[in-house]
């Protein structure tokens, strides 16, 4: 059997978080690239686009919401799964707006993002 190997974009500017992540979407057999911030995501997701996105809102310069609609105008990316982890209040309000699949408050459980990661891609 043939694995598919999905790609994922994490999104979030604080370095231990984004780290984190990271390590354990790669441990869990994604391939993971990672960016500080909102204009960073969006030219790597222009090179390669993700299968997946996993975005915190508050980011420097391009927020995580101008990303997130900026990504959706990218050819073939309309319909990118996204997953928002975010402490900004208006996190659900947004998330539902961007057409998000998952939200996660901040601070979030990593195995149940992990687990959220791994059932969006199957």
């Amino acid at each position: 059997m043939v694995r598919v190997e999905h790609r994922v974009l994490v999104v979030e500017d604080d370095p231990s978080l984004r780290d984190v992540v990271v390590e354990a979407l790669s441990e869990d057999g994604h391939v993971v690239r990672a960016a500080p911030d909102g204009a960073t995501a969006l030219r790597i997701a222009g090179d390669w686009p993700p299968h997946l996105v996993v975005v915190d809102l508050m980011l420097p310069g391009l927020s995580g919401e101008q990303f997130c609609t900026a990504l959706r105008e990218l050819q073939g990316l309309a319909d990118v799964l996204i997953v928002v982890v975010s402490a900004a209040r208006r996190a659900t309000e947004v998330s539902e707006r961007l057409g998000a699949t998952v939200m996660l408050r901040k601070p979030f459980d990593l195995i149940e993002l992990a687990e959220q990661v791994d059932e969006l891609l199957r």
